[in-house]
């Protein structure tokens, strides 16, 4: 479908609508060169989960999407905070915190672990930020981290 949406599976039914969003927001995405199994990165996790973290995670998913639909960059690292899987990761990844610490240095507005990781994003708003700026910062880590600039795919699956 391309863009950014808020979709959701009910039943047998997926509902999907396209949000908005600025078109100078910037994905990068920086790749360690060491791997981390999914399996094993999902064995860090809980059991269980907290209801109080379900409805922390819930809550911030709203201020999330207010921000890039009113386009308040600065509340957005605040609005991607996640209490169900980053800080039980976190601590996989080698250089996790000076990669964060970077980015937010360089003018990063959120950073965030993708997925399982390795892989961590940072979004930017600021259309002079490069992936050569990104990937000045980690230059000197010890890990060779390999920045990514990624676009959104406003256009979703074509058939030419």
């Amino acid at each position: 479908m391309g863009g950014f949406r808020a979709s959701a599976k009910v039943k047998e039914n997926v509902h999907s609508m396209p949000l908005e969003i600025d078109k100078a927001i910037k994905f990068f995405a920086f790749v360690p060169d060491f791997k981390l199994s999914t399996e094993y990165s999902r064995s860090v996790l809980p059991k269980s989960i907290e209801f109080k973290d379900v409805v922390y995670n819930l809550s911030h998913l709203s201020l999330m999407i207010g921000a890039f639909a009113n386009k308040n960059y600065e509340i957005l690292e605040d609005a991607i905070a996640d209490k169900i899987h980053q800080d039980y990761r976190a601590s996989l990844i080698d250089e996790y915190e000076e990669v964060i610490k970077l980015c937010k240095e360089g003018g990063a507005k959120a950073t965030f672990l993708s997925g399982a990781g390795p892989t961590i994003m940072a979004i930017d708003s600021d259309a002079s930020k490069t992936k050569a700026h990104y990937q000045a910062l980690v230059s000197n880590l010890k890990n060779k981290w390999q920045v990514y600039e990624l676009n959104l795919d406003l256009e979703g699956l074509s058939c030419n």
